[in-house]
């Protein structure tokens, strides 16, 4: 199997050199893989299904090539499915990669100490404040997604690092709940491959990098192995092969 995970790639018009390394990404993707998995923040802001603000078309067009990922992006709905051919997944989803049974997500409910955030992610996931904010013009929206934007990132230069990161306890929890022996996510930001025993057994966690300051690292199974590279790297070993 050949499969190719990415996160946190934060698609926005302040980042052109990163839509561009997607796209180029998707475009080597097209014909090279048996799947795609996008775990999450994909794009910095989305606002619904009818925020076409671009580069959201160029993505859009990206991924409806490659035409078969899953996404946990929370306010992706059933038209952005419709045109991109995605099939959008909410939780966590547990794939067979040549026969090692791997549990993906985005990652943030593994970071249970950050307490605020998870009251935040709890108040924006029920279906009726989401109703209500998609039901507002797409400009108020936009207001709030950056009077939004603005106290998150003060609220993070404040908080620790350890605060931040994934809890320990929930990995190994998500990790026996699901009877998975890999994981794969992003959020966190901090790429790095870790292992936690899981009754007594190795069990292999993946964290996929964040785009901002250059594309950033993912994660590529073929040959039987999931590894983590860059995703110029794993550009270059999909056209290549």
């Amino acid at each position: 199997m050949r499969a190719l995970f990415l996160s946190d790639v934060h698609v926005s018009p302040a980042r052109p050199e990163a839509v561009a390394a997607l796209v180029d990404l998707l475009e080597a993707a097209i014909g090279r893989l048996d799947a795609l998995f996008v775990l999450g923040d994909l794009f910095d802001q989305w606002l619904g299904d009818d925020d076409v603000t671009p580069p959201h078309p160029e993505v859009e067009a990206g991924l409806r090539a490659v035409a078969h990922h899953g996404n946990h992006d929370f306010l992706l709905g059933k038209s952005f499915a419709e045109r991109t051919g995605c099939e959008v997944v909410s939780g966590h989803q547990v794939v067979e990669l040549d026969g090692v049974k791997t549990v993906l997500l985005h990652g943030d409910v593994l970071c249970t100490d950050d307490v605020e955030y998870q009251e935040y992610r709890k108040y924006t996931r029920t279906q009726e404040n989401q109703a209500a904010f998609l039901a507002l013009p797409l400009a108020e929206r936009q207001a709030h997604a950056l009077a939004l934007s603005q106290s998150s990132a003060e609220l993070k230069r404040l908080r620790s690092d350890e605060i931040m990161d994934v809890n320990p306890d929930a990995v190994r929890k998500l990790l026996v709940d699901s009877g998975a022996h890999q994981m794969v996510h992003g959020h966190t930001h901090r790429p790095k491959v870790h292992t936690h025993l899981v009754d007594n057994q190795p069990a292999r966690r993946i964290v996929l990098g964040d785009w901002y300051e250059s594309p950033g690292e993912v994660a590529l199974q073929e040959r039987g192995a999931l590894k983590l590279l860059t995703a110029s790297m794993a550009q270059k070993r999909l056209t290549k092969n």
